[in-house]
């Protein structure tokens, strides 16, 4: 029986099981990211910054459950971060810009750093270096601020005072 013969058979019979592919896990339906399973790592990993945080972490239980990868593991570790308040990953980038023009100072840095780490969103990472410089003090900024000028004025003043003395 020629090759060709043997590829007509096989092809009337239906798909012959790919023996080289993991078997498909269950949940893996579920997962945000199709056919998981059969990614290499750098592919999973690439997906990264579209998902959501819920989503990140429904990858990383899968993972550690399933294939347990060091790179995949790593990358989740560095990924996961909590929202700057809760619900952002679902917002557009317009309810974004609204909530950056109202903020203060902790809120829209907590936004800009959570957009230079995985949206990425131009529009929102905008409004946020517009806003920034006029948006009001964060109270507890401001008292930390204090307290570190403190605490330098009071540290200058002591080697002052010993070099005088």
């Amino acid at each position: 029986m020629t090759l060709t013969e043997r590829l007509r058979l096989r092809s009337r019979r239906g798909p012959a099981a790919d023996t080289t592919s993991p078997i498909s896990s269950p949940g893996e339906e579920a997962l945000p990211i199709a056919g998981y399973d059969d990614l290499h790592e750098k592919e999973v990993i690439a997906h990264f910054r579209e998902l959501s945080q819920v989503e990140l972490a429904e990858i990383e239980a899968y993972e550690r459950a399933h294939r347990n990868r060091r790179p995949v593991l790593d990358k989740l570790r560095y990924m996961r971060s909590p929202e700057p308040l809760p619900g952002y990953d679902r917002m557009m980038p317009s309810e974004d810009v609204q909530l950056i023009e109202t903020a203060d100072t902790a809120r829209i840095r907590a936004i800009r750093d959570y957009e230079g780490k995985f949206r990425r969103r131009h529009q929102v990472m905008s409004a946020a270096a517009q806003a920034l410089p006029k948006a009001a003090a964060n109270p507890d900024e401001t008292s930390r601020r204090d307290e570190k000028a403190l605490r330098t004025r009071t540290g200058i003043q002591e080697r002052s005072d010993r070099n005088a003395g």
